[in-house]
């Protein structure tokens, strides 16, 4: 004690010189005194008793003679006595059993004797029933007491360190149970089911999962447009996010996602968005540290540790013992929860398309955008073309008849539809005409339709090919539609495809591939997009009808109507 703590030696000493008159005694026992009593201690302290002594040295500090250190071995219990005479004395002391003590405790309980008052109050307890006092109790040594334990964003970024089993989720559902008024964002990245209960918290968004890439991806995106914007605002309104396994979400993070983590951990506490972590080690500095149990699970220590129980650092005080108070239902009061993080629904099934004009180009409704769930659309400038590429089975059939429909609905002209494996004359009409084409790897004779491409006439092509067809077929006449650099690359496509329209690599997918699921390449810029369906396919009058499977249209021959 005297070498980890000697701040506490002052204690000891004001004890031993102020602590008789108050009918406090102090008692103190080592193995090795030297260096441990100090004069202070020696000069205040009138009984001294050595027992068999490793060296005279130690024999002189306590007793001052050497006679200790002398003591057979063949005598346990033999001592030199030293009182406030000076005299030194040899004595033989008594061996105290289990039985004496307990004939020494009936004996007080028959003489109704009341237990000594302990001048420290009592151990934390193992469990704490819920309450809203606080996120736990603590136990304040120099005043004797236990107060409860509270924290606010305004005490900037906490730490919740342990390993499984420690309480570590506990302690952050009841950090955020007693921060009910402020919104919060919260990653699960460990699957504990106890977290699951703040889906029921007023002010706490549903739960993201670290393992779902798209909703990760997104609510990383939202917290990086925070910190954008509270910069240029000024806004300083408090913000949780919390995450529960930092070290597991980390694993999950590609290099873009791990830089606005660091950008939110460096930046978040000045414009008040306040971090949480939970995990066995702190990847970010944090003015409050609440570490529970052991870290290691193999260690002796781990065995028998009380969940929720460990030690508060909190900047600018001493440590503290704490036990995490457990909570019960949800936090009362009606309180604003921060957006949903939503989630690309499998398909999307439209009624109707749409777009606008703007200057020469149209700009068309296609689907859903991936990245903030707005209308996703595609722009074609008027003298150009666009190319949706994609396997069979991958939805570029379902994507033609979306743009012909939002087409159909942006502009007055003309749709001619193509079928069959060969380009027939195309009608010339003086109004805007679209050209649609199924499977135009496969349909020749386009001979004419290029050069009209290269006239004045308002002639706009969508074609749908197989990159592989693409990429081979370098005389074929759509390489010709290649120029424009606009096209639905499907996301079934190889990663390579891209570099049939696009210069350079497209960037990282939030989500996994599937039907629908298109780059939109316009103008050099990239967009993700879900790829809406019709419900009624586009329908013109005086065409044949269609079947109701959406990806295998029946419309014949060459077929042109005003609309």
């Amino acid at each position: 004690l005297a070498h980890r703590h000697p701040e506490h030696m002052k204690t000891f000493v004001a004890i031993a010189s102020q602590g008789r008159s108050l009918g406090l005694h102090l008692v103190l026992a080592s193995q090795r005194v030297t260096g441990a009593i100090t004069d202070d201690i020696r000069a205040n302290t009138d009984l001294r008793i050595a027992f068999r002594v490793a060296d005279t040295s130690e024999s002189r500090d306590v007793v001052g003679c050497a006679e200790a250190a002398q003591i057979s071995k063949a005598h346990p219990g033999r001592a030199l006595v030293k009182g406030s005479g000076g005299e030194v004395v040899e004595v033989q002391t008594a061996v105290v059993m289990n039985d004496d003590l307990d004939k020494l405790e009936n004996r007080c309980e028959v003489l109704n004797d009341a237990p000594a008052r302990r001048p420290w109050s009592d151990a934390l307890p193992t469990e704490l029933a819920p309450s809203i006092n606080g996120i736990g109790l603590i136990d304040v040594p120099e005043q004797q007491a236990h107060i409860d334990w509270r924290w606010t964003p305004s005490d900037g970024p906490l730490s919740i360190e342990g390993g499984f089993g420690s309480g570590t989720t506990t302690a952050l559902v009841s950090v955020l149970f007693h921060n009910s008024g402020v919104p919060a964002y919260v990653i699960d990245a460990r699957g504990d089911d106890a977290l699951r209960c703040i889906n029921d918290f007023p002010n706490v968004a549903p739960l993201v999962l670290a393992w779902d890439q798209e909703q990760k991806t997104r609510l990383l995106q939202v917290i990086n447009t925070h910190l954008a914007d509270r910069k240029k605002s000024g806004e300083r309104s408090p913000l949780i996010v919390a995450v529960d396994g930092i070290s597991e979400l980390i694993r999950h993070l590609n290099d873009r996602e791990l830089d606005v983590l660091r950008s939110l951990c460096r930046e978040g506490e000045g414009v008040g968005i306040c971090v949480i972590t939970t995990g066995a080690e702190p990847p970010i500095p944090a003015t409050t540290r609440v570490v529970l149990g052991c870290t290691d699970k193999r260690s002796d220590t781990a065995q028998g540790r009380t969940p929720g129980r460990g030690t508060l650092y909190c900047h600018g005080d001493r440590l503290r013992e704490l036990q995490i108070r457990p909570t019960k239902g949800s936090p009362a009061g009606q309180h604003i929860a921060p957006p949903t993080i939503g989630k690309l629904p499998e398909r999307i099934d439209w009624t109707t398309g749409g777009g606008t004009r703007k200057g020469s180009s149209t700009i068309l409704d296609i689907g859903i955008a991936v990245d903030d769930l707005s209308i996703g659309t595609c722009e074609i400038r008027d003298g150009r073309h666009l190319l949706v590429i994609g396997p069979s089975g991958s939805g570029r059939t379902t994507a033609l008849q979306t743009i012909t429909n939002s087409w159909k609905h942006t502009r007055a002209g003309v749709i001619t539809m193509v079928t069959g494996t060969y380009l027939v004359d195309i009608p010339k009409v003086d109004a805007p005409h679209l050209v649609v084409i199924d499977d135009a790897d496969h349909v020749h004779g386009a001979e004419d339709l290029l050069r009209r491409l290269h006239g004045s006439e308002d002639i706009t092509v969508v074609a749908a090919v197989d990159p592989l067809s693409l990429r081979i077929s370098f005389d074929h006449w759509t390489q010709q539609l290649r120029k424009s650099q606009t096209a639905l690359l499907m996301t079934e496509c190889s990663s390579a495809d891209s570099d049939l329209v696009h210069a350079g690599r497209l960037p990282t997918q939030s989500i996994d591939s599937r039907p629908g699921l298109a780059w939109v390449i316009s103008g050099g810029a990239t967009t993700l997009v879900q790829i809406a369906a019709m419900l009624e396919e586009c329908q013109l009058s005086q065409t044949p009808s269609t079947s109701s499977d959406s990806t295998t249209p029946l419309l014949s021959l060459p077929v042109h109507q005003p609309v």
